[in-house]
């Protein structure tokens, strides 16, 4: 695969204004295919510099295509989270974490739930919202006098 048949200027929207990085990551996946064909970044600077879409050193092409695809993987992740986000939430919604609805068997003296016990209690808990049912076995309980004032007046 030669590196002329790569990157087409068409595909470019050219404007002296915008950074090579920006148009770097732009033909990202272009480049991508082109590394992944053996061609190697000094020819893929040349070709960029002789159509006039980029000038890079080689230096810092390597360091913009580091930032680049950093950028594209950050991106990538935060798409995942937020995808697999949705679908926990559309499949099944997490029991609510202060949920008064069945009373908690607890088999400890302390009057307290282990981690362990809320684990095999609520088995569609994430390990975040164990540790919280189990913090606010100790924290629920203490109000600030002052709140507490305040509610006894209503």
């Amino acid at each position: 695969m030669s590196s002329k048949n790569i990157f087409s200027v068409d595909d470019l929207l050219k404007n002296s204004d915008r950074s090579n990085t920006s148009i770097l990551a732009q033909i990202i996946d272009q480049i991508e295919l082109a590394i992944t064909a053996g061609i190697s970044h000094e020819q893929i600077i040349n070709d960029l510099t002789k159509k006039e879409i980029v000038n890079f050193t080689l230096p810092a092409f390597k360091l913009a295509l580091y930032r680049v695809r950093k950028r594209r993987d950050k991106n990538e992740k935060i798409g995942a989270k937020t995808h697999a986000h949705s679908a926990k939430s559309e499949i099944s919604p997490s029991p609510a974490i202060n949920s008064k609805e069945s009373p908690p068997i607890i088999s400890s003296s302390t009057g307290k739930m282990s981690l362990q016990e809320i684990k095999q209690q609520t088995p569609g808990l994430t390990a975040k919202e164990r540790r919280v049912r189990h913090a606010d076995q100790y924290f629920n309980n203490y109000m600030h006098p002052y709140t507490r004032a305040l509610l006894e007046k209503k």
